[in-house]
């Protein structure tokens, strides 16, 4: 939500205080109205380049579509806003983010749904045109957030780096306050396997950090699961019983906490929605 507060701000503040080009680009446009260019005149202030209005035959606001400023592009990966209007109330926004931000979170577009006194009531995650996730509020979207599996077993690593120059004795397991609770789109493998020993004891360090270690004898099952067509790099996903016979070597966006042992990022499965 940050991103679009962030614009908005600035693109319903900015009118008054700063001058602007304005064109008119259409006099009848497919909405019965016309279509407004704006180009902004500060726009490293203003927190936008352009902005294209499209009115309705009663003069009401029903599409913006919104150009940030290279530094709102820079700073948060946003090249694109379109704002969707019932009579001049914002109803919709869809905010879309360049391939770079796609790397480190999957998704290269967002949709949020508002609903009565401008809350949101649903949020929608996109990589092209394919939902990768959705969630109704007002459920928490925040638990889970999006991270590439790659970019999170890169960061897994550095930090298992540093840890490993301290004094240990046995087993390193890393775990991270920021990287707490992830969902990545990933494949499964086709094949399961049971798990071993050192697998419950990964299952035991992170799930009695979380106060669940009572769930551990639910875990019975590991699955390879990559986050590209490269087979070769893997990371192993602990599931659930009741989660192995969905798990048939598909796409999925899954939600997980991870865990790294000894520089290996393991993956403890807490649900998954098929792509």
């Amino acid at each position: 939500m940050k991103y679009i507060i962030f614009i908005l701000l600035f693109t319903f503040s900015s009118f008054s205080i700063f001058s602007e080009t304005t064109n008119i680009i259409e006099e009848v446009n497919e909405y019965g109205g016309v279509t407004v260019e704006r180009i902004s005149s500060n726009s490293s202030v203003q927190g936008w380049i352009r902005m294209i209005d499209y009115y309705n035959s009663i003069d009401h606001l029903i599409v913006r579509i919104i150009t940030p400023s290279q530094i709102i592009t820079n700073e948060r990966r946003i090249y694109m806003q379109i704002n969707y209007y019932t009579n001049n109330n914002v109803e919709a926004y869809e905010i879309f983010f360049t391939e770079e931000h796609a790397g480190i979170h999957d998704y290269n577009k967002m949709v949020e749904v508002i609903g009565n006194d401008n809350l949101i009531v649903r949020t929608i995650w996109y990589y092209n045109t394919q939902i990768i996730d959705s969630n109704n509020h007002p459920n928490d979207p925040n638990r889970f957030q999006f991270y590439n599996l790659g970019f999170l077993g890169n960061e897994f690593k550095k930090m298992h780096q540093e840890m490993s120059q301290m004094p240990s004795d046995g087993d390193l397991f890393t775990m991270s306050q920021k990287y707490f609770a992830i969902k990545s789109v990933i494949r499964f493998d086709t094949v399961v396997y049971d798990l071993d020993n050192t697998d419950i004891s990964i299952l035991r360090a992170r799930l009695s950090g979380l106060g669940s270690e009572h769930m551990i004898g639910l875990y019975t099952k590991k699955v390879r699961v990559f986050h590209n067509d490269n087979r070769n790099e893997y990371y192993w996903l602990y599931l659930q019983t009741s989660l192995v016979e969905p798990v048939k070597g598909q796409y999925a966006t899954v939600r997980y906490y991870p865990i790294s042992w000894n520089g290996n990022l393991r993956l403890i499965c807490v649900g998954f929605y098929d792509l």
